[in-house]
């Protein structure tokens, strides 16, 4: 063990401060290409993109320098703040960050790579919907149905909670978020199946009760003397 290995273990500091050494990267963020300087080390231990883009014969490895240009300068200082194990969860005036802030904040890691950060926010958009009466905004809806592919967990996250709460979509989900109302159906559509009865509510005497109409009182014949063949065909 070297000597520098036996003072930090005498003073009781991991080996993680390692990722606080070393070079310095520039992140250019947004058109105006906002400046973040972060450890190098920090960076690439936390986000796949930033790993790929540093650690290979590219431009930005070379330059120690990566241009983000589509994101949000606001949306990428609250990630350097979890890179640096800060407390990221809640904004400048110490409250809690909004749910469309958490669900932008969860593309941004994804696109970076960065899956701690995406369970650490899926757990916070929970905490959301504990007390069971917050509602979700079709903005943020729509944003994320926009930005995410179709098995992302946020989209199933979210999903479920307007299923639970039976919260019935806008008209406009029709045409802004169709995939969305497809995937609240299906939500129903599982539940329906899991918790059927064994038998179809469109076989046998429920048949009748569920689809006939009998309004001159002519008695159903699935009452009166029931087809076996055919209702053994719909069981």
């Amino acid at each position: 063990m070297s000597s520098d290995t036996t003072r930090s273990s005498n003073l009781g500091v991991s080996g993680s401060y390692m990722g606080l050494t070393g070079k310095i990267v520039k992140v250019l963020v947004g058109p105006a290409e906002a400046a973040f300087n972060i450890h190098w080390g920090l960076l690439t231990s936390k986000s796949t993109f930033f790993n790929a883009a540093l650690t290979g014969f590219w431009r930005e490895s070379e330059e120690d320098t990566v241009r983000l240009v589509e994101e949000v300068p606001e949306l990428f200082a609250i990630y350097v703040l979890w890179i640096y194990n800060q407390d990221w969860t809640v904004d400048n005036d110490g409250k809690k960050h909004s749910l469309d802030t958490y669900c932008r904040l969860y593309v941004l890691a994804n696109v970076l790579g960065s899956e701690a950060l995406e369970n650490l926010i899926i757990d916070q958009i929970r905490g959301y919907f504990a007390p069971g009466g917050v509602g979700i905004p079709n903005s943020t809806i729509y944003y994320v149905y926009d930005t995410t592919l179709p098995k992302s967990p946020l989209r199933r996250l979210l999903v479920d909670v307007m299923a639970y709460q039976m919260n019935c979509p806008h008209e406009e989900f029709v045409t802004k978020a169709p995939q969305c109302l497809h995937d609240i159906v299906q939500v129903f559509v599982d539940h329906l199946r899991k918790n059927m009865p064994d038998k179809k509510p469109y076989a046998d005497k429920r048949a009748c009760k569920n689809y006939h109409v009998h309004r001159d009182g002519t008695p159903c014949p699935l009452l009166i003397k029931p087809d076996a063949d055919q209702n053994n065909q719909y069981r």
